[in-house]
């Protein structure tokens, strides 16, 4: 086994271990309820609820990123990664995220800009 085959395991078994966690998390749920699992208290104990609020704002800010980054193209006239490009510097020169940068933009000039 060379070591790019040793790393793939590792990160097999560690995957493997949280997934054995997880099960072992939601039979102890189960089994403190004496009786069957709705779908939310399911959800609940394998944590499903905030990785999937977790999901969504993510979505939700690259929603945002993407809409400024096509408003950038379409009023400077540039292709979408080059609007990106533009997205990504005033990011950094400004100090912020990407996501707040887009906010930025899709919220307009504020007078003192």
């Amino acid at each position: 086994m060379d070591s790019q085959d040793h790393h793939t395991q590792e990160l097999t078994d560690e995957a493997l271990a949280d997934e054995i966690a997880l099960l072992g998390e939601l039979m102890a749920t189960a089994a403190i309820a004496a009786r069957a699992l709705t779908q939310a208290e399911v959800d609940e104990a394998l944590g499903l609820r905030e990785r999937a609020d977790d999901v969504r704002g993510r979505l939700g800010e690259n929603a945002l990123i993407e809409r400024a980054t096509g408003y950038i193209a379409e009023t400077r006239g540039l292709d979408m990664a080059r609007a990106r490009s533009v997205l990504r510097a005033a990011a950094a020169e400004a100090g912020i995220t990407e996501v707040d940068a887009a906010r930025a933009v899709l919220k307009g000039p504020s007078p003192a800009s």
